[in-house]
């Protein structure tokens, strides 16, 4: 299991070729890392090493199944380290969710974002979803895959969150446009302050808001506001 663990953390040009083997032989496709807490699919998905994506998938790995300390998914953790190719895999490799398959059969053949890829609507144990990473984190050519896939623009977490107004919040104006054309309330509310997605996109050009992934960056709220602005009313 930790040799495992460290093929889907390091990669390497034979790491994929060794997979199968080392689940003959006894590792837990799905085990969990007792440091970590992450099973090797999630470990391999944050690094994106497709390749090892892959094998895993082929050895039968639960492309949904979440990590115990959080709920994220192999889903969640490419889309906020993002690498995009890996969330396109995992949305596109038919794979099984609650049945391993055999050891060694081919589940190469890819059909765009497959019913039994991985749930583009996943949510981790705060309701946070896999497209709201995307938003908060700026990714938003992730975003768009994800909504082409079938993902909830105005998916609520626990504290009634959107995508719009995480993306507003962290200044990402690409992103907010993004969800605005797809159709995402930009009036939506918060739980904790009743704040809008400009109330928000306001916030952080004050300074207030900021990780510190987005700290010393310039906010960029006036294309955020036209962006909402310029977006039509919800009905």
């Amino acid at each position: 299991m930790k040799k495992l663990l460290q093929l889907c953390k390091t990669g390497g040009s034979d790491a994929a070729a060794q997979v199968p083997q080392l689940v003959q032989e006894g590792a837990k496709v799905d085990g969990l890392c007792k440091l970590t807490e992450l099973t090797p699919l999630c470990t391999a998905a944050a690094n994106g090493h497709d390749d090892v994506v892959l094998a895993l998938l082929n050895a039968g790995a639960k492309v949904n199944l979440k990590t115990s300390e959080n709920g994220m998914s192999a889903l969640h953790y490419a889309t906020q380290k993002g690498h995009k190719s890996t969330v396109e895999l995992l949305l596109t490799t038919p794979c099984r969710w609650g049945a391993r398959s055999p050891v060694g059969s081919n589940w190469s053949l890819r059909t765009p974002f497959a019913k039994t890829g991985a749930d583009a609507n996943a949510m981790d144990y705060e309701n946070q979803s896999v497209l709201l990473f995307a938003a908060a984190c700026g990714r938003k050519e992730i975003a768009e895959v994800l909504i082409a896939a079938g993902a909830r623009v105005d998916a609520r977490d626990q504290k009634q969150n959107t995508p719009l107004l995480m993306a507003s919040e962290y200044g990402h104006d690409d992103v907010v446009e993004l969800l605005a054309q797809h159709g995402a309330d930009v009036n939506a509310k918060d739980g904790a302050n009743l704040n809008t997605p400009l109330h928000r996109a306001a916030s952080s050009r004050l300074g207030r808001r900021l990780t510190p992934a987005t700290r010393g960056k310039r906010r960029r709220f006036i294309w955020c506001r036209i962006a909402l602005l310029l977006s039509p009313p919800s009905c």
